[in-house]
């Protein structure tokens, strides 16, 4: 079961976060562009809360974060280092990194 919303201040921006989960393993999920948290919802429901805790959020400027002033603010670099700083804002153990990307195949 996903929790309830919170809202951290983070690089001076508001963060939508969800978490749940009581286990000391740490999964973080990021969705990709123009989605939000609710893209990991079928996965995170099915996690065993004993053995893991799971942080989904919305990137800045998607869901229930805040908007931005330029889409600048939403680039890859920016949206690391948003993920960086919430990890150490929530004292998440970061021991690995595993990334899957998508992409429409080239004709």
């Amino acid at each position: 079961m996903i929790g309830k919303v919170r809202h951290h201040i983070v690089r001076g921006s508001d963060l939508a976060v969800w978490q749940s989960g009581q286990g000391d393993r740490d999964l973080v999920f990021v969705h990709g562009f123009q989605n939000d948290h609710t893209a990991w919802r079928p996965l995170v429901e099915r996690l065993d809360e004993r053995r893991y805790r799971s942080t989904s959020f919305d990137l800045l400027g998607c869901g229930a974060s805040g908007g931005v002033d330029s889409w600048d603010r939403c680039s890859i670099d920016e949206y690391g280092a948003d993920l960086t700083a919430l990890c150490d804002t929530l004292d998440l153990d970061g021991r690995s990194c595993s990334v899957t990307v998508s992409a429409p195949r080239p004709s």
